[in-house]
Formats: structure tokens, sequence, C-alpha cells
């Protein structure tokens, strides 16, 4: 194998785990015309499922794991592509409470259990990974924050990753309807 298609593995690697998570979510449907019947609920549950898949596989890079280096050309691309998932991810993630509301304007459900804790222990978990994410990313892409402090952020990002990973343990969704996305989920969510 050449030293250029080795470089592209990792890359390959992130883009194949998005792509399982993909079909892993359609194959959870009963029919593909599910997604077609409330877009806004299945445009909210894809984006968190590639938001948390692109989260999970961020705290590998961010390890720094030697032996993945190669594959993507180095520590300082390896760094790059972790920039850039946790860019993405935390992107995606933004939009699922988002979608997930306006799915529910006009309906029974309630808009506000998507962005504020409630009594539901499921959706409360899913709101402080929400904002413990947005707290930790804000403050490390958009504050000058000495080192210590800025690793500091770095090492508690572990937190909304232990919240999100309940989130999808306890939530009523595909997740807990199809085992494989569940155990996809979760074993990203571990392995993170």
């Amino acid at each position: 194998m050449s030293l250029r298609t080795t470089r592209l593995l990792g890359f390959a690697g992130i883009a194949g785990a998005l792509v399982v998570t993909i079909n892993l979510w359609l194959l959870s449907k009963s029919s593909p015309q599910v997604i077609f019947i409330k877009p806004f609920l299945s445009l909210g549950q894809i984006t968190a499922l590639l938001g948390a898949t692109l989260l999970s596989l961020d705290y590998e890079l961010a390890a720094r794991l030697h032996f993945l280096e190669p594959y993507f050309g180095g520590l300082d691309r390896m760094y790059l592509a972790h920039r850039l998932l946790g860019v993405g991810g935390f992107i995606s993630i933004i939009y699922h409470p988002i979608f997930l509301a306006v799915n529910s304007f006009g309906t029974s459900g309630d808009a506000l259990l998507y962005i504020v804790p409630s009594s539901n222990l499921a959706y409360s978990l899913g709101v402080f990974a929400l904002y413990g994410y947005i707290i930790l990313i804000a403050a490390t892409l958009f504050i000058k924050l000495p080192y210590h402090l800025w690793k500091l952020s770095h090492t508690l990002m572990g937190i909304p990753l232990v919240l999100y990973a309940a989130h999808i343990f306890f939530i009523p969704s595909d997740t807990s309807r199809y085992m494989p996305l569940r155990m996809w989920m979760l074993g990203l969510a571990a392995v993170g």
C-alpha cells in the first residue's frame, strides 16, 4: 500500500462510519416512506446520529493515539481532522433539537422539551449534553484561553459525551427500537 493511500485511510474510516450510521438508521425504519412523512423528525434524527458519530470519533483523534497518525498523514493532519470532526459534529448536534422542535409545532408536542430541561430524564440528558457542548466548544473556539484552561475544557468534553450516551440509552427512538443501531451508537460512545 502506498504512503498516499495510507494517508487517506483515516478519512476513509470516518466516511465509512458515517455510511454505517446512515444505513443503520435507514434499516431502523419500517419503510423508506416513513422518512418523508415527517421530514423534520427525520432530519432531527439523522443530524443527531451523524453528530454523535463525528463527536465520538473525534475523541479518538484528540487522544493522540500514535498508531493512528500514519492513517491521516501525520499528527498535524490528524489534528486538522480532529478540528473538522469537532466542528461538523457540533453543527450537526445543534440542528438536532431545532429540527425536532420544528417538527413538534402544530402538534401536541412540546417544542420546549428539546431545549429546556424538564422532568423527563431522557430528554433532559440530551439538553444537558447539548448545553455542555455549546459552552465547552464556544470556550475552545471563540475565547483565547491560557493553555491550562484550554486543556481543562477539552478534558471536560467527556461529560457531554457521557450525557449524550445516556440520552441515546434512555430516549424512546430508533436507537431503542432497532438493536443494531443502538449497539453501534453506544459502541461509538464507549470507544469515545
